[in-house]
């Protein structure tokens, strides 16, 4: 039913980076890249720093759109659409690479730019980890150690630090204190609600004063929570939590978590414990549903009390090279022996 406005909207958005009236202001040498739109909104202010330019959020978003819309042909059957929607995607990925990517200092540019880009799929394999690392570079030198990001980077920071090695880095910015901090929003600014821009330092507070205190938008860092620290979201193979991935990142940093996420096949949940090389995990599984779970590390593992059976849990192998074991539905209990 709402396929044909689907395709309209994304062929009309690509039609937009390759309209020469529209784009030779700005390029007369990009295809593929989409020049308009309102960029990662109402970032916080600093004295001297670089906000992620519009092309680059709006192309990347442009991106996303063909590559849902390739699933989708594929899905319904029309089969000519998607391969052109891949194609489009392929062409679209490319340009962005070339025109945004640093390849000796490993990044795209921004802190929003990086965490979009490795969320995405964007950056050249091999170059993850270092990516990241860009963030947490680019957070120490312009941002006084905390985010520069509008609510595309501020959903996508954490967990995209804590996913490629620098879950301590996640750490440290959730748990900063002083200005430039959450902290310093609550304590500070007393912003009891979501203002339109995050008050984490004078500057912004001054700023975003008169503006709306009232924005659910600058909420999106609470995904971190969900997925990384609880460790419940949903995996790419099974979509609306057909298939749940499990997987905790910050055991070295909390004693305990635990989460309930309410799906359209059930409850999930996921509640650990950490101590020294010790885990204690219990995670529910709702009917009609399957999971992939990561452990935290390395070791002996039981599961409801009993050695792991390699039958009914096998490892399987997951695109980011760590190994995961498949689950059916039910509760579990997965301690270290």
């Amino acid at each position: 039913e709402y396929y044909p406005m689907m395709k309209q909207w994304t062929e009309h958005v690509g039609s937009l980076a390759k309209d020469k009236e529209r784009t030779k202001k700005y390029s007369s040498k990009t295809s593929s890249i989409v020049y308009q739109g309102l960029g990662d909104w109402c970032p916080p202010r600093y004295e001297s720093v670089d906000d992620t330019p519009i092309e680059f959020t709006s192309t990347v978003f442009h991106y996303l759109d063909t590559r849902i819309m390739e699933q989708v042909a594929s899905l319904l059957g029309h089969e000519e659409d998607a391969q052109t929607f891949a194609t489009n995607g392929e062409e679209t990925a490319r340009e962005l690479v070339a025109l945004f990517y640093d390849p000796v200092e490993k990044t795209f540019g921004t802190q929003t730019a990086d965490a979009m880009a490795l969320d995405l799929g964007l950056v050249p394999a091999g170059d993850e980890e270092a990516v990241a690392d860009a963030i947490v570079r680019n957070m120490n030198e312009k941002s006084e150690g905390f985010m520069h990001a509008g609510i595309f980077g501020l959903c996508r920071i954490g967990s995209m630090l804590a996913r490629h090695g620098n879950a301590e880095a996640a750490w440290n910015l959730f748990t900063k204190k002083g200005e430039n901090s959450f902290e310093w929003m609550w304590e500070k600014a007393k912003a009891t609600s979501l203002w339109e821009v995050l008050p984490i330092n004078e500057k912004t507070r001054e700023a975003a004063a008169t503006a709306s205190h009232n924005h659910p938008m600058q909420a999106g860092y609470d995904v971190t929570f969900f997925e990384d620290i609880a460790g419940i979201r949903p995996d790419p193979s099974g979509y609306g939590f057909k298939v749940i991935r499990f997987e905790p990142l910050f055991h070295q940093q909390l004693p305990w978590a635990k989460a309930t996420v309410h799906t359209p096949y059930g409850e999930v949940t996921s509640s650990w414990k950490s101590e020294e090389d010790r885990f204690d995990w219990e995670i529910t599984i709702p009917p009609n549903s399957t999971g992939r779970v990561t452990l935290p590390f390395e070791g002996e593992f039981t599961i409801n009390g009993q050695a792991w059976d390699l039958e009914r849990f096998p490892r399987v192998e997951t695109t980011t090279g760590k190994a995961c074991f498949a689950f059916p539905s039910g509760r579990f209990h997965i301690q270290t022996q």
